[in-house]
């Protein structure tokens, strides 16, 4: 009965269940992960708490010019680059007025067009304005001149290596050593291969055993002629193998002397094929 009674009352009784408690362990590789990801996140905030600060130090440091260029729109000093001082300081009294002035593209277009009205022979014109100081920079480089021409027996120019002819260039444009040209031809002709042709002419000149004084081309015939300082004529033929019929021409002439007198007719016409034709005037 007792036992009984004991048994009765260890079930009314609550059974208490064993809990054990498993501390999970973070392995090694994904405690690294995380500290780089956070050290990252770190150094890029502060990277740019940084950046925030330079640009504040930097703006409260800059001076108005540099302040007035940024936000002003207008045209604060002009700057000319284009290899010639002289011209440089004429252009930049020539466009004096503009400072003070809206730079737009009105303003942009119209110095190039005032530019290129009173100096043609500057190319590749630029005009830019620096947003940092406000200053307008017009840039451009000068034209190689090659010689001075006689066009259509009747009107001087200036031809430049490009092709193009000026009526008037700058000071230093003609060399003494580039040799005279006179061309007929008709409007607007294309000039670049003989401009090319006269520049190699002049940087020959000193191979030549008598220089010479005097090119002539005929465009419309497409004859081309150098006449000598001794006033012999000189039938070119094409443009083509120059210093090698430079060395024939001198060649020939020194064969000739006292044999023909000069001014001599010389033909190289026919020089690809070996022949020249030496005569008297």
């Amino acid at each position: 009965m007792i036992l009984m009674s004991k048994k009765i009352l260890s079930l009314g009784r609550t059974k208490k269940k064993k809990i054990i408690w498993h501390r999970v362990k973070v392995r090694v590789k994904v405690k690294k992960r995380f500290f780089k990801t956070a050290s990252l996140t770190v150094a890029g905030v502060l990277l740019i708490g940084l950046l925030l600060l330079s640009l504040k130090t930097v703006y409260g440091f800059a001076s108005d010019k540099i302040k007035s260029g940024i936000f002003n729109t207008e045209v604060e000093s002009l700057d000319v680059k284009i290899g010639n001082e002289k011209m440089s300081r004429e252009i930049l009294k020539l466009f004096a007025d503009k400072i003070g002035e809206k730079w737009d593209d009105d303003l942009k277009k119209g110095v190039k067009k005032k530019l290129l009205s009173n100096y043609p022979y500057v190319k590749n014109i630029t005009v830019s304005k620096n947003i940092l100081t406000g200053k307008v920079i017009i840039g451009g480089k000068l034209e190689k001149i090659v010689s001075e021409i006689v066009l259509n027996g009747n009107k001087k120019y200036y031809l430049a290596l490009s092709g193009k002819f000026f009526s008037s260039t700058y000071e230093e444009a003609v060399s003494q050593d580039s040799v005279r040209a006179e061309i007929y031809a008709g409007k607007k002709p294309e000039l670049r291969v003989f401009a090319e042709f006269v520049n190699e002419i002049n940087l020959s000149r000193e191979l030549f055993g008598i220089k010479p004084a005097l090119i002539k081309y005929n465009l419309n015939k497409k004859e081309c002629s150098i006449v000598l300082e001794d006033n012999s004529l000189v039938n070119w033929g094409g443009f083509e193998l120059t210093d090698l019929k430079i060395l024939r021409l001198n060649s020939v002439l020194g064969d000739v002397v006292g044999k023909i007198p000069a001014p001599r007719n010389v033909d190289l016409k026919h020089f690809s094929i070996g022949k020249i034709f030496i005569s008297e005037l």
